[in-house]
């Protein structure tokens, strides 16, 4: 039964870091710009691998005085917010030299990625032939040839219009030219470089995507 517990409350706390960890290395970023996560999950790992020498310490302390072991709540929290925090602000959405042309109807413009597992993944697809249509009353929307990985992703706030975003449900791309709020199985790729004027064209298109760098 009390392991049962110490379980029901690990997975808690790893669904509320993910959430904290999420939101702190958005504002992180838009407030201090994309080094801001590394000394951040750098504090973060130093006070995980000091609650884990305290567990540690209490471990042995509690066999050497005979007592049956035991999972404390230091030992859950501590490991929790290493697994579940740290992947998230290390995947922080840092902007890299990884720009693409995108090209429909009459319009070109560019779009920077953002250095997560994701985004290389579609960086490694380029250049692709899509086709491009609208979505709802927000967003535009491209279905890819597969899959891209969901390594490192996570939940995410301060969405806003220019987002691209990778559905994986459904497998598209997802270009917001109006405010959304972020849901289960959306991944935030990177923005748009400059205003989202080009997705209010409506209709369905060829997409072309290329490398621009």
């Amino acid at each position: 039964m009390r392991r049962r517990g110490g379980g029901g409350l690990q997975v808690a706390v790893i669904q509320f870091a993910i959430t904290i960890g999420a939101a702190t290395g958005g504002l992180l970023f838009d407030w201090a710009g994309w080094w801001s996560s590394f000394p951040f999950a750098a504090a973060l790992l130093l006070g995980s691998s000091v609650a884990a020498w305290a567990a540690s310490f209490e471990w042995e302390h509690s066999k050497s005085n005979g007592d049956p072991p035991s999972i404390t709540p230091r030992v859950l929290i501590g490991g929790a917010i290493t697994r579940a925090v740290l992947p998230r602000l290390v995947w922080a959405q840092k902007e890299t030299n990884m720009k693409m042309r995108i090209a429909f109807a009459d319009h070109v413009f560019t779009a920077t990625l953002y250095d997560s597992p994701p985004a290389r993944d579609l960086w490694s697809m380029l250049p692709l032939d899509l086709e491009i249509d609208n979505y709802a009353n927000n967003e535009k929307i491209a279905y890819l040839p597969r899959k891209l990985t969901e390594e490192g992703s996570g939940s995410f706030s301060n969405e806003a219009p220019g987002d691209l975003c990778y559905y994986a449900p459904w497998g598209n791309l997802a270009f917001f030219y109006a405010g959304y709020r972020y849901s289960a199985g959306l991944i935030r790729l990177g923005r748009l470089d400059g205003g989202v004027e080009p997705l209010l064209k409506r209709g369905k298109f060829p997409l072309r995507i290329e490398r621009l760098s």
